[in-house]
């Protein structure tokens, strides 16, 4: 049996089904990539990423940080593909639906973006927002503090 321990509080472990990818804030704020068969640490990048959970898209790793940074690492190396300044707190995760990733930022604002960084929209909300968005076949669900909302859009058709 190998072990592998890390000293990083993670909030959330995801794998590819090759590496694993962990992250957190506490004692430090980092993000990383272990090799599962070696036991070793791969990559590791210094970022906050503490509350809402990464996600894999492409061959990248999506990584929301608490102070509202969302930024784009490549799978095989850590290296930075981009990353954006959304201006608000982020409690909860991305969701990605096709080619858009969607998340909400703290004081209410939902944010589509593009995988290659670019922010597509920004739509208001009542309310203040700590929930990851859901996605049910062709409809958006954000809960914020003050209602349930529900998005939906005939055209769009889940494809992950």
């Amino acid at each position: 049996v190998q072990t592998c321990a890390l000293p990083i509080s993670a909030n959330t472990v995801l794998t590819d089904g090759r590496m694993v990818f962990a992250g957190g804030g506490y004692p430090e704020n980092r993000f990383v990539c272990v090799d599962p068969g070696k036991g070793e640490v791969r990559w590791e990048v210094r970022l906050k990423n503490y509350v809402p959970s990464p996600l894999l898209a492409e061959k990248a790793v999506i990584v929301p940080q608490d102070g509202g940074i969302l930024s784009s690492l490549d799978r095989v190396t850590g290296e930075v593909n981009w990353k954006i300044r959304l201006g608000q707190d982020l409690s909860g995760s991305a969701v990605l639906l096709g080619e858009r990733l969607y998340l909400c930022g703290e004081k209410g604002t939902v944010f589509v973006v593009s995988l290659q960084g670019r922010i597509i929209a920004r739509n208001r909300l009542n309310g203040r927002i700590l929930s990851t968005p859901v996605i049910c076949g062709n409809q958006l669900w954000v809960r914020s503090a003050e209602a349930l909302f529900c998005f939906s859009n005939p055209t769009i058709e889940k494809t992950n």
